[in-house]
C-alpha cells in the first residue's frame, strides 16, 4: 500500500510539472512581433506587438503606442486588453509555435483574426 501511494504521489509530482513546464511565460514571447487582423477598422489591420516584462504594447503606422491594461498567460494562450481612444479591444492569442500566434480580437462593433509572426533580431 504504501508503495502504491509513492507512486501516485510521484506520478502527480511529474504531471504537474509538466504542466507547468509546457506553460508559456511573457519572458519566453518577449520581444517583437508583426501582427496582421484583416477585418480591424481602417489603420490597425497591421503594425508590431512588443512584448516585455509584463506588458503587451501594440504599435501601429505613425508609431502609436497603446500599451496593455491587463495581461493574463495560462498554459499555451495569451489574453491581453488594450484601450485605443474610445474603445477596448481584448486579444487571445494562441502560441502555433515558438514563432507564431494566433487568435483574435474582439472589440464593441466587432472582431477579427489575428496573426503574430516574430521579427527576426
Amino acid at each position: 500500500m504504501k508503495r502504491i501511494l509513492v507512486y501516485f504521489f510521484i506520478t502527480v509530482v511529474m504531471l504537474l510539472s509538466s504542466s507547468i513546464i509546457r506553460a508559456q511565460s511573457l519572458k519566453e514571447l518577449a520581444g517583437e512581433w508583426q501582427f496582421d487582423a484583416p477585418n480591424a477598422p481602417e489603420g490597425s489591420t497591421f503594425g508590431n506587438v512588443i512584448i516585455k516584462n509584463d506588458t503587451v504594447t501594440m504599435v501601429f503606422e505613425g508609431a502609436q503606442r497603446f500599451p496593455s491594461d491587463w495581461v493574463k498567460v495560462k498554459q499555451d494562450s495569451v489574453i491581453y486588453q488594450t484601450s485605443f481612444e474610445s474603445d477596448v479591444v481584448r486579444f487571445s492569442l494562441k502560441v502555433v509555435d515558438d514563432q507564431n500566434m494566433s487568435g483574435k480580437a474582439v472589440w464593441q462593433d466587432g472582431e477579427t483574426p489575428i496573426t503574430l509572426k516574430r521579427k527576426k533580431s
